[in-house]
């Protein structure tokens, strides 16, 4: 974690994939943005079992991202959020993130709910 950016960490392999989440496309879906300039892959890390991880670092900005990997032969997706200035990555629900997308509530509304988890330790394990 640098001082502008939080880490995030995929399994590799099984096609690790991370999209910005922008609001609805014309079909009332969420929009994604998967080339979008300010996510950055910074590297593929080999761990002393012999298992690889996928390292991106994210802005330290308002933003909801979308996460995709596999895990024990399952396809996982989850839904981060971000908060500008702060180092926490926020689990959210799919209908956290429409009600998002459509503009009925904010990062920060959001982070304030208490149902809301921390998932640093879940996503950033630091072993």
């Amino acid at each position: 974690m640098t001082k502008n950016h939080i880490e995030l960490r995929l399994k590799y392999p099984g096609h690790p994939r991370i999209a910005c989440i922008d609001g609805l496309n014309q079909r009332q879906e969420l929009s994604r943005q998967w080339s979008a300039n300010y996510l950055l892959f910074v590297r593929r890390e080999r761990k002393d079992d012999g298992k690889e991880e996928v390292v991106y670092h994210l802005p330290l900005i308002d933003a909801v991202y979308e996460t995709g990997e596999t895990i024990d032969g399952c396809r996982v997706v989850r839904y981060v959020a971000t908060l500008k200035g702060s180092r926490t990555l926020y689990l959210l629900a799919r209908h956290q993130v429409e009600d998002f997308a459509e503009g009925k509530t904010s990062i920060a509304r959001l982070a304030g709910c208490p149902c809301l988890k921390s998932i640093e330790e879940t996503i950033c394990p630091s072993e």
